[in-house]
């Protein structure tokens, strides 16, 4: 059953991100603020209109978290981000994508990630390994900090205290830091190497759902907390190549540590 809906979910990414593309490139977008730094558009809400659509259809007994209309956690739940990266999309940056994942009993175990501008789609499904297009994908190989290129995730309306010790610490160990705008695509970008780690203190389900799925396929380590009971509440992600799992203890001290979900004991 769960191959019916990797073939659905990356069918249906495709399709919405077709429709994202193409308001894209048409130019300056009406925007809102959720927050300060937490924008949405016409286009995150119809593209979200659209998945929602299409699961009611297709799948009529299934659940749906999203970003823009919420939603809860049913034993089969889709846990949808229309746009990740709002922000760079409404600017013209060239780095965000479509979300879908597909949880079971709070669990990811399917994802679809598509970045349409690069006509990417990045998918795993539990047990199958993980792929960009046709290809399989692995994280690097990368064994210390030192020349990693580690992503990081940054809100204007959060506290930006352990982040920034963060990055002192990663610049310390010698890693080059990077803030790309949309954690989904960012995690992907570990998954398949781009990348050799990803943080970010605070960052919601329908940002990491599909990836977490992705990173546990392709090798990697990645850790979210999922709140069964508020799965709209915000928590700390950490994902990095698997040869960095045991110097991050190294380069990082506890309270950061702990402020991005990562156990200080070995």
């Amino acid at each position: 059953m769960n191959d019916d809906r990797l073939a659905f979910a990356r069918d249906l990414a495709q399709h919405v991100g077709a429709f994202a593309l193409e308001c894209f490139l048409a130019g300056p977008k009406d925007v809102a603020s959720k927050a300060p730094g937490d924008l949405v558009t016409e286009v995150d809400r119809e593209v979200e209109r659209r998945c929602r659509d299409a699961i009611g259809s297709a799948y009529p007994r299934d659940a749906v978290l999203g970003e823009e209309f919420g939603g809860r956690l049913l034993e089969n739940t889709w846990v949808i981000d229309p746009i990740d990266g709002t922000q760079n999309f409404t600017l013209g940056v060239p780095f965000w994508c479509i979300s879908i994942g597909f949880l079971i009993d709070g669990a990811p175990v399917l994802g679809v990630v598509h970045d349409p501008l690069h006509q990417e789609t990045f998918w795993a499904l539990e047990g199958r390994g993980a792929f960009c297009n046709a290809a399989a994908i692995t994280p690097s190989d990368r064994t210390a900090f030192s020349g990693a290129t580690i992503g990081f995730g940054l809100a204007a309306h959060r506290d930006a205290g352990s982040t920034l010790a963060l990055l002192a610490q990663l610049s310390t160990a010698q890693a080059s830091v990077r803030g790309q705008g949309a954690g989904a695509l960012s995690l992907c970008h570990v998954a398949c190497g781009r990348l050799d780690g990803f943080f970010e203190e605070r960052i919601h389900l329908w940002d990491v759902a599909a990836a977490l799925v992705l990173l546990r396929e392709a090798g990697g380590k990645a850790r979210f907390a999922i709140d069964a009971d508020a799965p709209q509440r915000a928590a700390p992600v950490h994902a990095l190549a698997p040869g960095l799992g045991r110097s991050v203890r190294s380069v990082l001290d506890r309270a950061t540590l702990e402020a991005f979900g990562i156990d200080p004991a070995p």
